[in-house]
């Protein structure tokens, strides 16, 4: 979308986060799951894979600035990077299941600590180690937070092409 604001129409539909890559993207994701569901990826969903990812290669190839060699390289380079990239982002969602399964293995350690003890000392427990779990799971989510808001959302919106940001802005001319 920032690139259609833009104008770059040839960006918005073949580059890395361009329409192709959104078709290569879903195309894969279709024949996983042909894999899971029929036990086949799919021929359609095969050529729509291979086409989305030829023209890709193909986009790279045109858009690079050297020579026939170093060309083909910088092609093939980053569209791998754009693949392994669609990969690690779809792989990373796990960290939720981490982050999860994290809480229950140290509830389970202080409600075991808590057995331990009697009287006041169980109570005690409990509620220092459950302000630990707070403590220690709100660090993590700030961290993952910031990582996300200014590596992923940087990489993603920001090009440093020397244009002055110019935020969207909602018209306020309702019809009704």
């Amino acid at each position: 979308h920032n690139r259609l604001v833009e104008g770059d129409l040839h960006r918005a539909l073949f580059d890395t986060n361009g329409l192709v890559s959104i078709i290569l993207y879903l195309s894969v994701l279709g024949g996983v799951y042909g894999i899971y569901t029929q036990g086949a990826y799919g021929v359609a969903t095969a050529v729509i894979s291979i086409g989305a990812l030829l023209t890709l290669l193909g986009f790279k190839l045109i858009e690079t600035q050297a020579s026939p060699g170093e060309r083909m390289l910088v092609a093939f380079i980053e569209t791998f990077e754009t693949l392994t990239g669609y990969t690690s982002n779809t792989l990373s969602f796990l960290r939720v299941a981490a982050f999860s399964l994290n809480h229950v293995a140290l509830a389970i350690a202080v409600f075991t600590l808590a057995d331990m003890l009697e009287g006041t000392g169980h109570w005690l427990m409990i509620i220092a180690g459950n302000l630990f779990i707070l403590i220690l799971e709100g660090a993590i989510v700030t961290i993952q937070a910031l990582r996300l808001e200014y590596y992923e959302g940087f990489s993603r919106f920001f090009s440093g092409d020397g244009l002055e940001f110019k935020p969207l802005k909602l018209s306020g001319g309702g019809g009704g």
